[in-house]
């Protein structure tokens, strides 16, 4: 009987469970938790995709034979294609120029097409039109007409879509579709091209069911290690998100955006779509962070046209984000105000307290005067009196404490909310530098904007002579007080420093606000923990009153002399 329940019971459990799980499968959280996962091992997939293409270097630098040459370069322009745009460009044509010296020229024609659909993908479509042009048609083989059908109706598609002249939009659109045609007519109905072009078109007709069996045949054919699945999972959320199907849509939008990441696809949609229906659902801060990522996948990629999508997102999402920022300071502020009131009154009890124990003593020496013969009492009563004595100079300890904490309190969120106002100002005027360039397709001077290294270097530099500044105005004789704790061969020049604090004195200056901890020392000062630790024990080796007791004196520079 015990048995039977039991099993029940574990039964019942697993069902709960199982039921738990799932709702949380399907909940838009999970799939962030899931995406967060792979966002944060982005570097260690871009590089192993630079692994592969330093080993496939290699192995061009090492060949002699023309045709293995050749075959190199191309096997670099695939690994190039989805990853930089100019290096993909670079060595197709040098695979072009491989082809010319072994007098192949079905070959060259071959990648003459590939170049015009790299530059298409690119937003280069002058440079792909160019390209097509060179292209003989009739002495390209089956791969190469092909690839030449498939870069001219993507051409032509793309050039429908962001041509702002009807009557062009409707002649390109007309291009398009007859390279479709052709594109039906030769590749297999099982490859992925095929298959891609088939699920758009009955996408664009409606016809979801056999769009979605379509699109199943294509997934269940790729691998889900590759680019294709990658691209695969993009095109069925595009269907579920036609017939307004969310969760599923976003499932595989997720999926896609994992995929591109885990293949290092610098040319992907998912994750700005994902950032721009994420902003639409309220969740701004994932919205923001995927969004600056994508901008700066297309920035590395180098694609015209992918950077003309993201912009706008990114501008709204940025704006946004900007707002909410400024909703929390609002709030903080709130706080602030609250916290100061919290002092006033504790500072007024203290103050109340403080009265109180006054007339206490004056009360206990008219009875001292009037009791002399109750010497147990008055014993009893100076015991007491004792007691309140330690307790009044616990308190007035507490009160010295408190005051000096509300110092530095202040002193730092005056440094904080001017820091917060001026980096807010120069965020503003760069967006509006970027949107001023990027209306004028200023590429070029956005580059160098956006890629300038110095702006990190020069807010580190700015936030250090800031806390420098505030450090000094709260403790400005710390330095000569740390100096009197260490040797005189390992003393600080304090004429020398005039204002501003060492690697060393930040370190230990640190050390006196309360954070202990190197690691916390090491990213607010942009130096590694080994370096950190190295000055720690460096000073604590030089203490004239012993290496335990050293950093707990440097906590008490400044305060009150004890009684």
């Amino acid at each position: 009987m015990k048995t039977s329940y039991c099993s029940r019971l574990i039964l019942t459990l697993i069902a709960v469970i199982i039921v738990q799980l799932a709702a949380c499968a399907k909940s838009d959280d999970c799939w962030l938790i899931k995406l967060n996962t792979v966002v944060a091992h982005a570097g260690s997939y871009q590089q192993q995709k630079e692994q592969q293409l330093l080993a496939l270097k290699a192995r061009l630098k090492r060949s002699a034979a023309l045709a293995d040459s050749y075959v190199l370069c191309k096997s670099i322009y695939e690994a190039y294609k989805t990853y930089q745009t100019d290096s993909a460009i670079h060595y197709m044509e040098r695979c072009i120029r491989y082809a010319d010296r072994m007098d192949r020229q079905g070959d060259a024609n071959d990648c003459y097409a590939l170049l015009a659909l790299q530059c298409s993908r690119s937003g280069m479509y002058t440079e792909a039109r160019e390209y097509l042009d060179r292209v003989d048609v009739d002495r390209l083989s089956m791969t190469g007409k092909q690839d030449y059908y498939y870069a001219s109706n993507h051409l032509y598609g793309e050039l429908s879509t962001f041509s702002s002249i009807p009557s062009k939009r409707r002649q390109y659109a007309a291009l398009a579709q007859q390279y479709q045609d052709s594109i039906f007519s030769c590749f297999p109905k099982m490859s992925q091209v095929y298959l891609m072009k088939q699920t758009i078109r009955l996408t664009n007709d409606r016809q979801y069911a056999k769009a979605l069996t379509l699109n199943s045949r294509w997934i269940a054919r790729s691998d889900t290690a590759g680019h294709e699945y990658g691209v695969a999972a993009y095109y069925r959320y595009l269907i579920y998100n036609a017939f307004h199907d969310d969760a599923h849509a976003t499932y595989w939008l997720v999926e896609s955006a994992c995929n591109d990441i885990k293949t290092a696809t610098m040319d992907q949609a998912s994750l700005w779509t994902l950032a721009d229906n994420l902003m639409n659902k309220g969740y701004l801060s994932y919205s923001h962070h995927y969004v600056t990522l994508a901008w700066r996948y297309a920035v590395f990629f180098g694609s015209r046209a992918r950077n003309w999508q993201v912009s706008p997102v990114l501008n709204v999402i940025q704006s946004d984000y900007q707002q909410k920022i400024q909703s929390q300071n609002r709030k903080l502020s709130v706080i602030i105000l609250l916290l100061g009131i919290f002092l006033v009154v504790i500072l007024g009890l203290i103050f109340y307290v403080v009265r109180q124990n006054k007339r206490l003593h004056a009360t206990q020496d008219a009875l001292n005067e009037k009791n002399r013969l109750l010497e147990v009492t008055v014993k009893e009563l100076e015991t007491v009196t004792d007691y309140q004595r330690k307790t009044l100079d616990d308190l007035s300890r507490t009160n010295g404490q408190l005051h000096e904490s509300n110092l530095m309190k202040e002193e730092y969120i005056a440094q904080f909310l001017t820091l917060c106002s001026r980096y807010i100002d120069q965020t503003e005027k760069l967006l509006k530098k970027i949107y001023r360039l990027t209306m004028n397709n200023k590429r070029g001077e956005l580059l160098t904007l956006t890629n300038n290294p110095d702006w990190e270097h020069e807010a580190i530099n700015a936030l250090l002579l800031q806390f420098d500044a505030a450090f000094l105005h709260l403790f400005p004789n710390f330095i000569h007080d740390l100096n009197q704790l260490i040797a005189e061969e390992y003393r600080f020049d304090e004429t020398r420093l005039s204002g501003k604090l060492s690697t060393p004195l930040r370190v230990f200056a640190l050390i006196r606000l309360g954070v202990t901890d190197s690691k916390r020392i090491s990213d607010f000062l942009h130096h590694s923990v080994s370096t950190i630790y190295n000055y720690r024990v460096k000073y604590r080796n030089a203490s004239l009153i012993g290496r335990d007791e050293f950093e707990n004196r440097i906590k008490q520079i400044g305060m009150p002399a004890q009684p």
